[in-house]
């Protein structure tokens, strides 16, 4: 191990002195002044406390390389353009020419013998793009340097930087099993080493691939044992310490360790000079001040990291500062417009390039950001793989968003149709009816802790006390076995539940629908956004398939839920229809009422205001024919006729006064 790696801030200074005699010369060796330029850099790469003592040297081989663009070849080429590449991401990543010299630095270093020598600079290289988003190109370098050390020997501190390289890789792209193996292989060899240069690093990226996952038990473990390390730590390993100490209290919801931890976080950032290390602590900021409702200051923090991430030409902290703007401003409810607009952005960055995790992320942030994507048909593909990737799921007030990835899905209206990660669920025969049956009971009754007596006699009528007791066990073992999941459905005290965040059923998600279309039409009529109440009423007649389980035999138990939620559907979209008949949006209307009664037939109430729409367009024909529908209806389904109600309004129809 070199003495540079060992002992940073000496070599650094070392180095000042040997360029200062360099310079001194009657002819100075420029080779030598190049090389003192690089070992000063790498010095300075190694002691991670001070970057912009990094300006100086760039600077210095910047010049020189101009003067002398022959001097660079080989083994030389590699190291040279290895250290400025690497100096150059961390501090200047708007610099012009950064991308030729990483290009650079890897070409020559992929001709070269030294595997030290490689793994030195392709180590570089990939952390600099990854921490750009390029996670493709950084796995073909980390695949080639695995290759390269499954067949050659290396020095135990380049290994050590490969598995820190590989940790930091695991953790951006949301793969916590690699990233603690990594890890734990990393912390192996600087125990070996006795050489603790990496292991303050090594922690910070295990914790933050634990918290990927939420296991804020292991992050804590790992955060704690970086603290109590003897080793000195570098204003860059507390920057990454208290940024994902930062990320821990945020999970713990603990507001107080947070807001210490993100002012920490953003000094030691601003101190140690990196502007991409500052843009992430303050995003860290941008969540706790948001958590605290200074939303003010959130979002002061948040244009700070958005300037930062368009100066350095970052897709990554674009797509992650984006991300915190879109949350912060739709969920405040204070920028929802400009909110939509930066979700949209940062889903069009991120699709192209699989962005699917990013720091800081919580489940509940990133499935309410999910959920306004999806709601507002923004790469509704894209979002999907966000969800799967990390397992999202929804709370109980956002049910109504159909196109949710839930792990079961249960639709009851028109036809009963249980899906499984969003697959049919198949079963031979008939030994699965009964299981089949206990669920449609437990929807019918609610869905939510439903008495085991209700159940037993739903099904087992002609049996009770300990053989009722045995079906009820033995078909709710079955129905988990079949729906593979045994936490769908909770039994607490002798009552089933299904539990909302693994099982969607689209009858709470009519609930909830109509309940929206209420809400709406509580406003003060000149408040009433029309807009939305139309997307809303359309939301609701894509829920409601038609009658719950309308395919199925007429049962005791299903029937009031039938008509209830009938009754409910007619109500609500009647009402809606009616808001935008008033404001002389009788097409609109028109439209939304004849899906409705494509979905329900003899819901009579949706008739009447379908005949009031077209009687105000002027089409009396189509409003008396509307009547000839309804009668025609009412007769086949259910051998009745229209109601008085229904029959004034034809008679006004058909005699204008």
């Amino acid at each position: 191990m070199s003495r540079v790696s060992i002992s940073p801030r000496e070599s650094r200074l070392l180095y000042e002195q040997a360029y200062d005699l360099f310079r001194a010369q009657r002819e100075p060796d420029v080779n030598g002044l190049l090389l003192t330029c690089t070992g000063a850099m790498d010095a300075i790469l190694y002691e991670i406390d001070d970057f912009s003592l990094l300006d100086r040297w760039i600077a210095y081989t910047i010049e020189l390389l101009h003067q002398h663009p022959e001097l660079l070849s080989g083994a030389l080429e590699a190291r040279v353009a290895s250290s400025l590449s690497a100096s150059l991401i961390l501090r200047q990543s708007q610099h012009p020419d950064l991308q030729r010299w990483v290009e650079r630095a890897y070409s020559a270093s992929i001709m070269q013998s030294d595997p030290n020598l490689r793994l030195h600079v392709e180590t570089r290289v990939a952390l600099g793009i990854m921490w750009a988003g390029h996670f493709p190109k950084a796995w073909s370098v980390i695949q080639g340097m695995q290759a390269l050390v499954a067949q050659q020997e290396v020095s135990p501190f380049q290994l050590g930087m490969l598995k820190l390289t590989e940790a930091s890789y695991y953790m951006l792209t949301a793969q916590t099993d690699a990233c603690l193996n990594a890890v734990k292989q990393g912390l192996e060899i600087e125990r070996g080493t006795g050489a603790h240069v990496m292991t303050h690093q090594l922690l910070a990226y295990g914790a933050g691939g634990a918290l990927i996952t939420g296991d804020t038990e292991n992050a804590q473990k790992m955060l704690d044992q970086s603290t109590s390390l003897p080793a000195p730590r570098g204003r860059f390993d507390t920057c990454l310490h208290q940024l994902f100490a930062t990320w821990l209290a945020l999970l713990r919801h603990d507001s107080m360790k947070a807001y210490q931890h993100q002012r920490l976080a953003v000094t030691a950032a601003v101190e140690v000079g990196s502007p991409h290390f500052e843009a992430l602590c303050r995003m860290g900021a941008a969540h706790v001040l948001y958590e605290a409702g200074e939303i003010r200051n959130a979002l002061s923090h948040y244009q700070q990291v958005y300037d930062i991430a368009r100066h350095i030409h970052n897709h990554l902290l674009e797509f992650t500062g984006l991300m915190t703007y879109a949350y912060v401003g739709l969920e405040s409810g204070r920028r929802p417009r400009s909110g939509l607009r930066a979700l949209k952005l940062a889903l069009e960055i991120g699709k192209p390039r699989n962005f699917v995790n990013f720091l800081l992320w919580r489940p509940d942030m990133l499935a309410r950001l999910c959920s306004h994507a999806l709601e507002a048909g923004i790469e509704r593909d894209f979002v999907s793989a966000i969800i799967r990737t990390h397992g999202l799921v929804l709370d109980a007030s956002q049910l109504a968003l159909g196109d949710w990835l839930w792990p079961i899905r249960v639709n009851t209206f028109g036809a009963f149709r249980p899906l499984r990660t969003g697959e049919p669920i198949t079963f031979a025969g008939k030994a699965q009816k009964r299981p089949l049956d206990f669920l449609k009971v437990v929807i019918a009754h609610g869905g939510r802790e439903v008495s085991e007596e209700r159940i037993t006699e739903a099904l087992w009528p002609r049996i009770n006390g300990d053989s009722a007791h045995r079906s009820f066990t033995s078909t709710l073992h079955r129905l988990r076995k079949l729906l593979g999941e045994d936490r769908a459905l909770v039994l607490s005290e002798g009552k089933v539940t299904l539990d909302g965040r693994l099982v969607w059923v689209d009858t709470w998600a009519c609930e909830q629908a109509a309940a929206r279309i209420e809400q709406e039409l509580r406003r003060p009529r000149e408040h009433v956004d029309r807009d939305r109440l139309e997307r809303l009423c359309d939301q609701l007649i894509t829920l409601y398939g038609g009658a719950f389980l309308g395919n199925e035999p007429d049962e005791p138990w299903s029937l009031p839920l039938r008509e209830r939620a009938r009754h409910r559907f007619s109500r609500a979209i009647g009402e809606g229809c009616r808001c935008l008949l008033q404001a002389d949006l009788a097409e609109r209307a028109v439209d939304l009422l004849e899906r409705a009664l494509e979905a329900d037939n003899v819901a009579e109430g949706l008739y009447r205001s379908l005949m009031r729409c077209y009687a105000q367009l002027g089409r009396t024909a189509e409003a008396a024919e509307t009547y000839t529908r309804c009668r025609r209806a009412l007769q086949t389904a259910l051998s009745a006729e229209p109601s008085a109600e229904t029959r004034a309004i034809y008679d006004r129809i058909l005699q204008p006064s």
